[in-house]
């Protein structure tokens, strides 16, 4: 499993009755990390599911950046 940081560079969300999705964002690819990171930190929940990708997205809370 690849498990990778997205920088977000600009949130383009306008439509708050409709799923989250991916596509919310203007993101930068980051770096790879441990997958089980995800996992233990609690800070770190479910932001959306990309079926299209088959892939989980998940965010930090902002002020534990």
């Amino acid at each position: 499993m690849n498990t990778k940081i997205l920088h977000i560079q600009k949130k383009n969300r306008t439509h708050t009755e409709s799923f989250s999705k991916l596509e919310d964002f203007d993101y930068l690819e980051g770096e790879v990390i441990d997958p089980t990171t995800v996992i233990k930190n609690p800070n770190i929940s479910l932001y959306c599911l990309d079926i299209q990708h088959q892939r989980a997205i998940f965010v930090i809370k902002e002020q534990f950046l």
